[in-house]
């Protein structure tokens, strides 16, 4: 019989024939039970395996599962997360630089002098290219003094600007085409983002804007004297009112964009005011106030 013959490899297969021991380039017969026991053998040892890695999957996928969520390295061809600060104003730049018809952005926190730097010159640029522009910030921006100088340029070029004392998500969106917002995960990075050009998602994420934005108050900057008071008046509540629903400094602070030291200041001017010495003293004097208020009414 031929080497190459289909014949001897159809026997080859089933083990019905090996190389011989004195001549390696004979075959010799193998006893058909032989060649059955050691297939049978063989079948079994693979069910075996394919058995135990199948029992292992549940448990392995689980914990891949487990730590695929909590990395946020979920993403699709239109979606991706940026996890660093200087790759996302590196993105948004990039965006900002297409965009045609309109940019929509929400700020719900305190914005540093070198971040409106960046975004005034960045802004500017596309607001001169006759594009639209929409941004919410937080009621104690009105106090800044950078981001005062930002809306009183920026509303000059054709910008509108509200503030809003309440919470809401930070955003920017780029002619309904670019979605930028952060990441809601464990142990994200605390300046990375998604970035998603879905058009579901970026039409979901501009929803959320619309029903914000009618809520705001507007930024006049020719008015600014006394928008910071109306702004601080309403800082305050927002602290007096958090204050009374028993959250903690920590808490507070951030909720109403203000930083450590500017809370600290603000609850010092809040219980001069109330004349109390502590917090829940303070807490106890607004609740009186309130109740008094409603009476009166």
């Amino acid at each position: 019989m031929d080497a190459d013959s289909p014949e001897l490899a159809e026997l080859k297969h089933y083990g019905l024939v090996r190389r011989g021991y004195l001549d390696p380039g004979a075959f010799m017969a193998v006893a058909p039970w032989d060649a059955e026991s050691d297939l049978l053998a063989a079948e079994l040892q693979r069910m075996r395996h394919s058995l135990a890695r199948m029992g292992a999957l549940p448990t392995v996928m689980a914990k891949a599962n487990e730590v695929f969520a909590a990395g946020g390295y979920y993403t699709s061809t239109r979606t991706r997360i940026i996890e660093n600060r200087e790759e996302v104003n590196a993105a948004i730049g990039r965006a900002f630089e297409g965009a045609r018809e309109e940019v929509i952005t929400a700020q719900p926190g305190s914005r540093t002098r070198t971040a409106m730097s960046v975004a005034g010159a960045r802004d500017t640029a596309v607001l001169q290219r006759g594009v639209a522009m929409r941004t919410l910030y937080h009621p104690s921006s009105r106090s800044s003094g950078h981001v005062q100088r930002y809306v009183k340029t920026t509303t000059g070029l054709g910008a509108q600007v509200r503030t809003l004392g309440r919470d809401f998500p930070r955003m920017v969106l780029v002619d309904s085409r670019d979605a930028f917002f952060a990441i809601q995960l464990p142990g994200a990075p605390a300046h990375g983002a998604v970035h998603t050009t879905d058009p579901v998602i970026v039409a979901w994420i501009r929803s959320i804007f619309d029903a914000f934005w009618p809520l705001g108050e507007v930024w006049d900057p020719s008015a600014q004297t006394p928008g910071v008071a109306a702004a601080n008046t309403e800082t305050k509540r927002m602290i007096l009112q958090l204050l009374g629903e028993g959250h903690a400094q920590k808490v507070i602070g951030p909720r109403v964009g203000l930083s450590k030291s500017g809370i600290d200041k603000a609850l010092a001017e809040l219980k001069r005011d109330f004349d109390a010495t502590s917090l829940f003293q303070l807490g106890m004097k607004w609740r009186e106030a309130q109740r008094a208020e409603a009476d009166a009414t």
